[in-house]
């Protein structure tokens, strides 16, 4: 009786373990739920206001847009770029003024090109997006952000494990092949 009571024991404490794990991963559904609902509140957020934004850029009045100092020349001449590159969905425009130190050895241009692959490499642009930004080829894109050393290609951890297990398997078979 003493071994059977002893079990139960144990089965108790192990369904009880596994309770609480199942809590704690409900919790952590719902925490990622509510994250979700916070990120897709915010996409929502800034769709509107790209929404808006454009909008405003295709609602040029007499020589001014509705509620900005832009001339319609300016405005225009935005709107045709943003046609060239053809982008179909509202885009911005951000003006970035940075003041750096005289030791900085930076052109406009160069930071405009830094600035664009740091975007390419977090993956806020594409690779053909930024090379358009540039006025480049996607090839000569991929150069530059090889010579600045940022990654162009991303890996999941699990793709990265896989790439390497089949290029370790290709050069066995290379290696029995080579053999006489």
């Amino acid at each position: 009786m003493t071994r059977a009571r002893r079990e139960l024991t144990h089965k108790r404490r192990e369904l009880t373990r596994a309770r609480r794990e199942l809590t704690r991963e409900r919790r952590e559904l719902t925490r990622a739920r509510r994250e979700l609902t916070r990120e897709r509140r915010e996409l929502t957020r800034a769709r509107r206001e790209l929404t808006r934004e454009h909008r405003e850029l295709t609602r040029v009045g007499h020589g001014v847009a509705a509620g900005s100092s832009r001339s319609k020349g300016a405005v225009l001449g935005t709107l045709q770029a943003v046609k060239r590159m053809g982008h179909t969905d509202p885009t911005q425009v951000i003006t970035i003024r940075l003041e750096l130190p005289a030791s900085v050895p930076l052109s406009e241009q160069e930071a405009r090109e830094i600035l664009v692959l740091k975007l390419v490499e977090d993956g806020y642009l594409s690779q053909s997006e930024g090379a358009q930004l540039l006025g480049i080829s996607r090839a000569e894109l991929i150069e530059r952000m090889t010579q600045a050393k940022m990654a162009v290609a991303r890996y999941a951890p699990e793709d990265l494990v896989r790439e390497t297990e089949t290029l370790h398997w290709l050069q066995q078979q290379r290696a029995m092949s080579n053999r006489p």
